[in-house]
């Protein structure tokens, strides 16, 4: 029954190991993200405060003509654009840091399964030893059948070698 249970735990083992690899996968990608949203933020900020700083009535990055309104537009879709940047950095920092506590409770409970499962040769070895001893005990049991059966017999025919004595002699 015990090593029926670890068998199960290998199996629980094995998904810790597999949700582990995902966690950290995820992560992964997670933080390439944030690396990469930075350097990809930049230039707009810069835009922002370029589109803020010009009067000019030209748009100061691709020369089109631009109002006042147009460029509060711009601006507007800028910002909106680096907040929404600036979210998806906090929301996968936050997730990254799910993701950290979620590794280190599979870490956990990952070594308490492998620390159970350290007994399991040792079963496994104790459960085959006591296999073959079930074996030998049948054999012995099937001999000492054998045994009873030719002892029968033997006093079987020392009864009647007695018994013929007797009528021999009383003759």
């Amino acid at each position: 029954a015990e090593i029926a249970e670890l068998n199960q735990r290998e199996s629980v083992r094995d998904e810790l190991r597999q949700r582990r690899s995902t966690l950290n996968e995820e992560a992964a990608t997670l933080r390439g993200q944030n690396d990469r949203l930075g350097p990809e933020t930049e230039p707009l900020k810069a835009r922002v405060t370029l589109l803020e700083a010009s009067i000019d009535p030209l748009c100061p990055t691709c020369g089109q003509p631009l109002t006042p309104d147009h460029r509060h537009a711009v601006v507007s879709g800028l910002n909106a654009e680096v907040e929404s940047r600036r979210k998806l950095f906090r929301d996968n920092q936050t997730r990254l840091k799910e993701i950290g506590a979620g590794v280190s409770s599979v870490d956990g409970q990952l070594a308490s399964a492998e620390a159970d499962l350290r007994s399991l040769p040792t079963l496994t070895r104790r459960e085959a030893e006591l296999n073959a001893s079930i074996e030998a005990a049948k054999e012995a049991a099937k001999s000492i059948g054998n045994l009873r059966q030719r002892q029968a017999s033997w006093q079987k025919t020392i009864a009647e070698d007695r018994s013929k004595q007797t009528e021999i002699a009383a003759q």
